[in-house]
């Protein structure tokens, strides 16, 4: 509630805007930091979470897990600014998320 207005506010400010292409399935400009703000509004609480609650969450999980959320977030950001080819992002998140799932050791 307080992270999405911030960051609303902020894209609009330094017009970080997406504007709309054939690709878009918006009509008007839209501001590209939304996904941040939920990024980190999922992201802080869990953080803390397993700073304090270690014998809880093990912190390795949430240090793997916060390692492909941001490398995620990164690239979404980036794709929003400047464009990332749709094959060479679709490559990079399944990568990620093998690595993650790997790492984890998560039997699917």
């Amino acid at each position: 509630m307080i992270l999405v207005p911030l960051f609303h506010n902020l894209a609009k400010a330094k017009n970080l805007t997406d504007t709309p292409s054939a690709r878009k399935s918006h009509s008007l400009q839209v501001p590209i930091l939304g996904g941040v703000a939920v990024y980190l509004a999922a992201a802080l609480p869990i953080a803390i979470f397993s700073i304090f609650f270690q014998d809880l969450m093990v912190l390795n999980t949430a240090l793997l897990l916060g390692f492909g959320s941001t490398t995620l977030i990164v690239l979404g950001v980036k794709d929003d600014i400047s464009g990332v080819k749709p094959f060479t992002k679709l490559i990079f998140q399944l990568c990620i998320a093998v690595f993650v799932i790997y790492m984890l050791q998560i039997n699917i």
